[in-house]
């Protein structure tokens, strides 16, 4: 099904008169595909401090060779317009004459909530044209993360524009320039010229790039460990399924196995695989000892990553009786390992 509304062309925006309360921030040329009518749809914004509850504008008419078509009237009424609101969106402005095709608005007045009025009649200009986000190229999706720092519900929709008496906002309000800050999404002007500048950005989307990166290293070798402990669990149920099948147990002889952790920092994490199941032992001070009692011919795993850094293989040794063995690190040096059986 085609869709009711299509966009004839563009109005040349934003759109002021000096002095104005109100400025036109967009608008369109629309044709109604189900009333086959032709129609103006604006969007208006205070950019004063008194609410807005009427405005009246004054719309003269060309066609494309500029011939003069006439003027026609339209009302914003009830309006409930505080500093920094948009309205007129949601009222279409009907044209009777299909060949209009450019445009001149005019304020004609203005009624506020408190009942006084300001007659206008001077020719809304515009003020500059809207600067696109595609302007920075390749830098857009790091302009986005930026905005989003300073306010995570703001989506950047152009790019912030100094108009002289006006200025735009990402978000796309338009703002006088004695407003430090914009009155609809209230990120500030200065902060968002400083967060444009294509050096700025460039520098951000660098140190970007790296910690997207680290994170995928990281992410990467916490499978990886994840993956060997799958495999050692399933080694260790094996050999533990073997010793029950075959009927053959091994003596208890009274091995006293002690582990040794001692971390970069001040803590680490255990964790702790034997024939019998996997133990987390969770997080320790170091360094650190425990002993505890194991059968001749158990399977051993211990595993220690340092708890503050993360990137820092924590020392590792297991003593059984007056033997000792030492953990290695692992390729990425993020965590030390020991297993095998118990002598």
């Amino acid at each position: 099904m085609a869709e009711r509304y299509k966009k004839l062309a563009p109005l040349e925006g934003p759109q002021w008169s000096e002095g104005s309360p109100v400025v036109i921030e967009k608008g369109a040329l629309l044709r109604d595909g189900s009333r086959n009518q032709n129609l103006l749809q604006l969007r208006l914004r205070n950019t004063q401090d008194k609410p807005l509850k009427a405005v009246v504008l004054d719309v003269d008419m060309f066609d494309v060779t500029s011939h003069s078509l006439g003027r026609i009237h339209c009302s914003f009424l009830d309006l409930e317009a505080g500093k920094g609101a948009s309205f007129g969106d949601d009222t279409p402005i009907w044209l009777d004459d299909q060949t209009a095709r450019g445009f001149r608005f005019f304020v004609s007045s203005v009624v506020f909530s408190d009942g006084s009025t300001l007659g206008e009649g001077s020719e809304m200009e515009s003020v500059g044209e809207t600067v696109e986000l595609a302007a920075l190229g390749d830098l857009q999706d790091q302009f986005a993360r930026e905005i989003a720092l300073l306010n995570a519900k703001v989506v950047p929709q152009v790019l912030t524009t100094n108009y002289g008496p006006l200025w735009g906002c990402t978000c796309g309000a338009v703002n006088g320039t004695s407003e430090p800050a914009c009155a609809s999404c209230g990120l500030g002007y200065e902060q968002q010229l400083a967060i444009a500048d294509p050096a700025y950005l460039e520098t951000q989307a660098a140190t970007y790039r790296d910690q997207q990166a680290e994170l995928a290293s990281h992410t990467a070798q916490v499978q990886k460990r994840e993956a060997r402990k799958k495999v050692w669990s399933f080694i260790a149920a094996g050999v533990l399924g073997v010793a029950l099948l075959g009927g053959v147990w091994y003596a208890a002889m009274g091995r006293s196995v002690t582990y040794y952790v001692d971390a970069p920092s001040s803590s680490a994490l255990v964790t702790y695989t034997s024939t019998f199941g996997r133990v987390v032992q969770g997080k320790v001070s170091t360094p650190w000892k425990q002993t505890v009692p194991m059968w001749k011919g158990s399977f051993i795993s211990i595993t220690a990553d340092d708890a503050e850094k993360p990137r820092q293989a924590p020392a590792l040794r297991v003593t059984v009786d007056d033997t000792e063995f030492y953990g290695l690190p692992n390729e990425s040096e993020v965590f030390t390992s020991i297993y095998g059986t118990c002598p």
